[in-house]
């Protein structure tokens, strides 16, 4: 894989309104010869704009040569698999505050999203988030990314 830009899916088959526009950022790096690290970051926009993140390690000391390889390609996947957990955590919790239980058996799945950073930037959505991530991430690749896409110009609205 070794892209130069982190992953980003949206948030598919939710009814509109429970969570809003919706996506989750993915990004994995080695840390050393001894650490590999990914981090995922849940950007939703009801009730309001928030951010749910996390960090997944695997250390590699002790992990068996006859095993799959660790990479950046299986660090994505657990990343993108907690990040799965974490929605259907605040799919819950939505699902409970609007007294909408029906919710709960709606099967939602991240697509692969033509959708960047870049767009939701340019278009002044998740902000917050992507400014604080771009602070508090771990992951160079990630932090280079924010950085160049916060240097742009926003969209004018008319």
């Amino acid at each position: 894989m070794n892209q130069q830009h982190p992953s980003m899916f949206a948030v598919r088959g939710l009814p509109n309104g429970l969570l809003g526009e919706s996506y989750v950022i993915v990004s994995a790096w080695q840390e050393s010869n001894a650490l590999w690290e990914a981090e995922f970051h849940v950007l939703t926009s009801r009730p309001s704009y928030a951010r749910t993140s996390g960090l997944v390690e695997f250390p590699l000391a002790g992990y068996p040569s006859e095993l799959p390889a660790i990479d950046e390609v299986y660090m994505e996947g657990e990343a993108r698999q907690q990040a799965e957990i974490a929605l259907i955590e605040l799919v819950d919790k939505r699902a409970a505050q609007e007294n909408r239980p029906d919710v709960l058996s709606h099967p939602f799945r991240l697509e692969a999203s033509n959708i960047s950073a870049v767009s939701l930037w340019t278009r002044g959505i998740h902000l917050d988030a992507l400014k604080s991530i771009a602070v508090q991430t771990r992951s160079p690749k990630l932090k280079v990314h924010l950085r160049l896409v916060m240097s742009i110009h926003r969209l004018e609205r008319a």
